[in-house]
C-alpha cells in the first residue's frame, strides 16, 4: 500500500532544514511525533525538478486520505488509520507517529506507521536477487511466505538498512485491502505481492 502519485491534491512539504527521511528514522525510536510541521504546497514539475508554491486554484480538494508528501512516506488520515486498526490481526509490530500538516490557519494530524521489528516474512529461496548473492541488500523482488504472514495484516519489507522502519510503502493483507477499498478512500495504490505457500 502506498499513496498514489497521480492523485490531484497538494503535497505536504517538510521544512528546508529538516533532516532527510533516512536521517530522521533513528531519531524517531522513542518519540510519538515528527519534530517539525509539514506545510501543504502546490507541487509543480519544472525542468530540473519540483518547485512548490501556494497556488491551490486547480485543486477540488486539499486534503487526502493518504496524503502526498515530500518525504515519500505513507501518511494516513485519522479515518484511514481507524480502518487499518480495525483490520489488524495482532502479530503486527508497529506504532503510529503523528505528522502535523498545516494549511493556512488549519493544522491536521496524519499518521505514519513506524515498524518496530523486522519480521521474518520472506521466502528467501524464491526472492529475486538478480543473479547476485542472496542477501537483503541484493534483493530486487521480494517473495513472501504465506505461512509466515498468517497472523499479520500489515508489515514492511525487510531491508539491510533501517528503511524498513519507516518505508515509502508497506504490505497489507487482502482482507485489509478490501476493507480500505470498500470504505472508498481515494489516493491509495495497491500492487500485488508475490506469495508462495
Amino acid at each position: 500500500m502506498c499513496d498514489s502519485p497521480y492523485q490531484k491534491i497538494p503535497s505536504a512539504v517538510a521544512p528546508e532544514d529538516a533532516p532527510l527521511p533516512y536521517e530522521l528514522i533513528d531519531n524517531l525510536e522513542n518519540v510519538m511525533e515528527i519534530p517539525f510541521n509539514f506545510t501543504l504546497k502546490n507541487m509543480v514539475f519544472k525542468k530540473g525538478g519540483f518547485i512548490y508554491n501556494d497556488d491551490f486554484s486547480k485543486y477540488e480538494r486539499i486534503w487526502g486520505d493518504c496524503q502526498l508528501n515530500s518525504y515519500a512516506r505513507v501518511m494516513v488520515s485519522p479515518v484511514l488509520r481507524t480502518v487499518i486498526e480495525d483490520n489488524l490481526k495482532g502479530g503486527e509490530c508497529f506504532r503510529w507517529i503523528t505528522c502535523n500538516i498545516i494549511h493556512g490557519e488549519e493544522c491536521r494530524k496524519y499518521y505514519t506507521p513506524f515498524f518496530t521489528k523486522q519480521l521474518d516474512v520472506l521466502d528467501a529461496k524464491h526472492c529475486d536477487y538478480g543473479n547476485r548473492e542472496p542477501m537483503l541488500e541484493n534483493m530486487i523482488k521480494p517473495v513472501f511466505c504465506a505461512r509466515k504472514i498468517e497472523s499479520i495484516a500489515m508489515f514492511s519489507c525487510p531491508t539491510s538498512f533501517n528503511l524498513w522502519k519507516m518505508p515509502s510503502a508497506f504490505y497489507v493483507s487482502d482482507e485489509m485491502r478490501k476493507a480500505i477499498k470498500k470504505a472508498g478512500f481515494k489516493g491509495i495504490d495497491f500492487e500485488q505481492a508475490a506469495l508462495v505457500e
